[in-house]
């Protein structure tokens, strides 16, 4: 309730469309295909939901077709694969973080490039850089998926 509210109250707010319930669900993704109102809009999604392996298949499956060529679904939280050992982890997720080192969307952006050839893992350049680093300090690795046709 209080992102909505932030979102809400935010000066922007008249340009974002809220839509909430299941990502891949039918109803979710039927109101997403009303809400895209050109067919060469410049389309962009941002995945941020469930972060299990099959979940963000499902997600990756689901929204490809709407994302605009040269542009970008973008996958976060990939940095889960990496943190299955931790003590944080087997405290807060004991069920799940021993299977993190696959189950992750790191994985599953990585095998929707292997099964999309129009889709490439490329991550985009800064846009300005003030200092020395030329890589990502993210969460997010593997985590900008390009379409290229």
């Amino acid at each position: 309730p209080h992102n909505r509210k932030a979102i809400e109250n935010h000066e922007l707010f008249n340009l974002i469309t809220m839509i909430e319930g299941d990502s891949i669900g039918i109803e979710t993704l039927n109101q997403v295909e009303n809400c895209i109102k050109e067919d060469n809009a410049a389309i962009i999604v941002i995945l941020d939901s469930a972060h299990d392996y099959d979940h963000v298949l499902g997600e990756l499956t689901a929204y490809s077709k709407y994302i605009s060529i040269g542009s970008y679904i973008v996958v976060t939280d990939g940095s889960q694969e990496y943190l299955g050992g931790t003590l944080r982890a087997k405290k807060d997720y004991p069920e799940y973080c021993e299977t993190w080192d696959t189950n992750n969307p790191k994985k599953a952006a990585e095998d929707f490039v292997a099964e999309h050839s129009n889709f490439k893992i490329v991550e985009p350049e800064f846009p300005f850089n003030e200092g020395n680093i030329h890589f990502r300090v993210t969460h997010w690795p593997s985590a900008f998926i390009k379409r290229f046709s």
